[in-house]
Formats: structure tokens, C-alpha cells, sequence
């Protein structure tokens, strides 16, 4: 199964006209953190996924490519 969550993580963050220092200061992680996610360096631990899905109000499983659908009607 190939991993999209690099580029959700890119697409969302770019669609919110966040950069990755300012993703990283709300979520309270470092810049790095954020590249290496959107670079498939590093994977989110699910409660860095519960936070980046409820920021971006998409579901988990949006993030990691198991649905296409981004209206979570949250």
C-alpha cells in the first residue's frame, strides 16, 4: 500500500497557506518534524494524527490515504 501521507500532509498544509514553521508552532513540534512528515522521513504517532486531522477537521483516515473523501462534515 502506498503511503500518501506526505502529500496530504503538503497538500493541506499548502491549502490552509500555512508554512511548514507555522504548521509546526500550532501543532507545538519543530519545523523538522513537519519536513520529515511531508518528506516520508517520519511517520505521525497517532496522537500527532488525531491533532493534524483535527486542525485540518478531515478524518485519520483521509490523512493516510484510506478515504478520498476531505468533507467530514465535522
Amino acid at each position: 500500500m502506498k503511503n500518501n501521507f506526505p502529500k496530504r500532509l503538503a497538500s493541506l498544509r499548502n491549502q490552509h497557506k500555512l508554512t511548514q514553521q507555522q504548521l509546526a508552532a500550532i501543532l507545538n513540534v519543530s519545523k523538522g518534524r513537519i519536513g520529515n512528515y511531508e518528506q516520508g522521513k517520519r511517520s505521525p504517532d497517532i496522537e500527532m494524527l488525531k491533532s493534524l486531522a483535527s486542525f485540518f477537521q478531515v478524518t485519520i483516515d483521509y490523512l493516510l490515504g484510506l478515504d478520498d473523501d476531505d468533507d467530514t462534515n465535522m
